[in-house]
């Protein structure tokens, strides 16, 4: 795909910015995302995602377009509160520390591995 970059934007027209695209979400939302990309040109070639991120632990997409692209914009953020932002497998919404987050059991387990590590002096 031949990305682009945009002013404020991250897709537009069918051009994708992957560099933006994958520093705003982990590594299982992408086909999430390549599916949403895929739907809205469909529904709305000329829309334009001024943000795509992480945000209350759901994949939240800023389009700008006509109401079938917005439609897409809320089906997506739902549906990835069921899919590990990390790992792309059957996940869950979780607030098992004061960050929300959408991952698998093990992906879970990782991460509060990690944050709960005791310090070591």
């Amino acid at each position: 795909m031949n990305a682009r970059q945009i002013p404020g934007g991250v897709w537009e027209g069918g051009h994708v910015n992957d560099e933006v695209r994958k520093a705003g979400v982990g590594r299982g939302w992408h086909p999430l995302l390549d599916e949403l990309h895929g739907r809205l040109m469909e529904a709305c070639p000329d829309y334009v995602a001024h943000q795509v991120k992480e945000k209350f632990g759901t994949l939240r997409a800023y389009i700008r377009g006509n109401a079938a692209a917005y439609a897409l914009e809320r089906e997506y953020e739902a549906k990835s509160a069921s899919i590990c932002e990390s790992c792309g497998a059957l996940g869950r919404l979780r607030s098992s520390t004061s960050w929300r987050h959408t991952y698998c059991d093990p992906c879970e387990e990782g991460y509060l591995a990690r944050r709960c590590r005791p310090e070591t002096g």
